[in-house]
């Protein structure tokens, strides 16, 4: 394998390892860019990174259309109150 290979495939790795920061908006500028300008170059990690992507908004969206039934809701406040109190 030629270090050209070993150096993409770092790139990747590392991109892959961290695109919940860029989906879940907690990279910072630097990687923001980092990220970025990965994903323009490199299919297979834009296609990864639009998977998870699409994924995350199917999920939230599935979730924030579904009712918390009350006793659900009356435990949560009951067990925060006891690490509050």
């Amino acid at each position: 394998m030629t270090p050209f290979l070993n150096k993409e495939q770092e790139k990747c790795n590392e991109c892959l390892q961290n695109l919940h920061l860029l989906i879940d908006d907690e990279a910072d500028a630097t990687q923001k860019n980092y990220f970025q300008s990965h994903l323009e170059e490199c299919t297979p990690c834009f296609k990864a990174y639009n998977l998870e992507k699409t994924v995350k908004e199917l999920v939230q969206n599935k979730v924030a259309n579904k009712p918390i039934p009350q006793n659900l809701l009356d435990k949560i406040r009951e067990k925060i109150g006891h690490f509050v109190a």
